[in-house]
């Protein structure tokens, strides 16, 4: 998890932090970029 995870968090909740990790998730999958964080 990085600091900006954390910041989401804290900042909109845990539901909606779920939503982002997700839509990186696919934009990382998009991307071509696996990298398990």
């Amino acid at each position: 998890m990085d600091k900006g995870e954390d910041f989401v968090k804290d900042k909109v909740g845990e539901e909606h932090a779920d939503k982002v990790d997700t839509a990186r998730d696919k934009i990382d999958d998009a991307l071509g970029s696996n990298d398990d964080k």
